[in-house]
């Protein structure tokens, strides 16, 4: 896919207005290196669409700038992207990328395509998967499921969201099902390598949203082959009408947590879990991988 990135020029009066509104402790604007994403950029020519190379990074986590102030900086945004010089003839190939965890209004960009991490079931941006680098480096399975030490596992922040909370009272449930259950809060910036063979040696994995819709967890149990199990009602997934994900991800209501030993027994019993792991990992590696990130947008602007 030919792809044309904006060049910085077009962009240094937005940031002088953003910086001057909002300051620069709560949001980002970052250059996005597309050198491997599949994208080929091009300078002129024949052009499939229009990136503007900046992600919007949205670090801050107080209800009230999720609710207000970040909806003010999209609206920003989105001006920008109408000021640029192709917009008007191709909004429809124009590509905007929101990064991080925000999960608010969608951005009001006409035929534009608005890409986010965190995107909601109703609204009309496309989802694109949490891109962790270091997931290639292990993309050889060091332990298949069926070698799993642990069945059920989890390990992380309890306070993002009051679903996580509650998942540390599951243990019971899942004992009655002869689960073993590895249940650790912590929020201390784990080294990773621990936190990635932990992750290895376990059949399901706990993924709940945080802050935004879904989750980064998620991403990095497909990528091991392992079974997520996902509390997030109102996420999208990227590349839905590719990816059958029914076959390899357990998905809970966020108000049925309380039975989630439940579900999981029900996957257990009805799925062969090494045909699962190898579902996960093929349909990470085909469409999840930042290497991909040019096919999905391909993808989106079919559709």
């Amino acid at each position: 896919m030919r792809a044309y990135l904006y060049p910085p020029e077009y962009f240094r009066g937005f940031f002088e207005r953003w910086t001057r509104r909002f300051g620069e402790r709560d949001f980002a604007f970052a250059p996005w290196s597309y050198t491997e994403s599949g994208l080929n950029i091009v300078a002129a020519g024949e052009i499939d669409c229009y990136v503007l190379p900046f992600a919007i990074s949205v670090r801050a986590s107080h209800e009230w700038i999720h609710r207000h102030t970040q909806d003010d900086l999209l609206e920003l945004f989105a001006d920008l992207a109408r000021t640029m010089p192709a917009f008007g003839a191709h909004a429809r190939q124009h590509v905007v990328l929101v990064w991080g965890d925000y999960a608010g209004s969608a951005m009001d960009l006409e035929a534009a395509t608005v890409l986010k991490v965190s995107a909601h079931r109703s609204g009309t941006a496309h989802c694109i998967p949490y891109y962790i680098s270091d997931l290639d480096d292990r993309l050889t399975l060091r332990r298949p499921i069926d070698q799993s030490i642990v069945d059920v596992w989890f390990r992380g922040d309890v306070t993002s969201h009051p679903v996580r909370s509650v998942m540390a009272s599951l243990g019971p449930a899942f004992e009655r099902y002869g689960f073993n259950f590895s249940f650790t809060k912590s929020d201390d910036g784990q080294v990773r390598d621990k936190y990635l063979a932990e992750l290895e040696s376990t059949k399901f994995v706990l993924c709940p949203r945080g802050h935004g819709l879904s989750s980064a967890r998620f991403f990095e149990t497909l990528a091991l082959g392992r079974i997520p199990v996902l509390f997030a009602d109102d996420t999208k997934l990227p590349a839905e009408d590719k990816i059958d994900y029914q076959r390899f991800v357990v998905r809970v209501p966020q108000d049925r947590v309380m039975d989630t030993a439940d579900y999981v027994a029900t996957f257990a019993n009805t799925h062969d879990l090494v045909m699962a792991s190898a579902a996960a990992r093929a349909s990470y590696q085909l469409w999840l991988r930042y290497c991909r990130f040019g096919q999905l947008v391909r993808s989106y602007l079919s559709t």
